[in-house]
């Protein structure tokens, strides 16, 4: 029988189990969530216009700005935030906790 390497139990310990932590620190390009190539998913198209929709509707409705600290410039906040900011795997980001203040447009 042809048991797939992600639910082999010699690979990962309790394949059945939801843990997230098995993928920490493994390379972005090598997490195809969609798959690649001609037998790629069908629905990543779908997904992504999805999740474009959600984010303009949201902005559409909602706010968002930084909370600065205590007498801090926001050019003091961009240099502490975006001082410590590279890239992750594929993706840009930043590291440490960046506060943001939610507020519903009238």
């Amino acid at each position: 029988m042809f048991t797939l390497t992600v639910h082999n139990p010699h690979t990962y310990p309790s394949p059945e189990e939801f843990k997230p932590s098995r993928w920490y620190g493994i390379p972005e390009p090598d997490i195809a969530m969609f798959g690649n190539g001609p037998r790629g998913c069908i629905g990543r198209k779908f997904s992504h216009t999805e999740g474009l929709t959600f984010l303009a509707l949201f902005l559409r409705d909602w706010h968002i700005d930084v909370v600065l600290n205590a007498n801090e410039t926001r050019a003091q906040y961009e240099e502490r935030v975006m001082g410590k900011a590279g890239f992750a795997g594929l993706s840009f980001g930043v590291t440490g906790e960046i506060k943001l203040r939610l507020t519903k447009r009238t």
